[in-house]
């Protein structure tokens, strides 16, 4: 007998496993009270009160917020901030309840695509050194380790900086464009 969909067999029957499939979209003002939520309790980086709120109201800043939504909850976020030619992750976060299921790799996915969209060819974060999860996810989507910063986190621990290209997106948007085909942030 196969598993039903959505369910995997274990040894004592069918345990369920749900696939999580989750909207990700540029965030709005309305969505500051939920990022400040998960900020607070699932972040280790802490932005100033009132940053989130500004960066959402004012786009000119040019800092992007994503969200990953599952119905209408914030599931996770990912902070963004284009310059000439490279897009820079700058927070990254998922609800600890919804960890491991391909929040953050939704978020990470629709990052590559925004920054295609806008032109940059690569894009750039810096992780905790022992954050051995985190490394191994932005590995396995193409990040390469650029290197180390020493006591780069305020807790004195060190950082590793990666890249990861985004010219095969960029060439997509391009072509795109140029023939009329639309994808996502159209």
């Amino acid at each position: 007998m196969s598993a039903p969909e959505g369910t995997r067999r274990s040894s004592g029957g069918f345990e369920e496993e749900r696939i999580i499939l989750p909207t990700v979209a540029l965030c709005s003002s309305g969505d500051a009270g939920d990022i400040r939520v998960l900020e607070e309790l699932f972040s280790s980086v802490r932005w100033g009160s009132g940053v989130i709120e500004r960066e959402l109201a004012e786009p000119g800043l040019g800092v992007l917020y994503l969200g990953a939504r599952l119905s209408r909850r914030l599931a996770g976020y990912a902070v963004l901030r284009a310059d000439s030619d490279r897009l820079h992750l700058l927070n990254l976060v998922v609800d600890e309840r919804y960890r491991r299921r391909g929040i953050a790799s939704s978020l990470l996915l629709g990052a590559f695509e925004l920054g295609g969209y806008l032109g940059c060819s690569n894009i750039r974060l810096v992780t905790q050194a022992t954050n051995s999860g985190a490394i191994a996810l932005y590995e396995e989507l193409g990040f390469s380790n650029v290197t180390s910063r020493g006591r780069y986190y305020r807790d004195g621990s060190d950082g590793i900086e990666m890249e990861r290209s985004l010219k095969d997106e960029a060439q997509w948007w391009k072509e795109a464009n140029a023939s009329g085909r639309r994808r996502f942030f159209s």
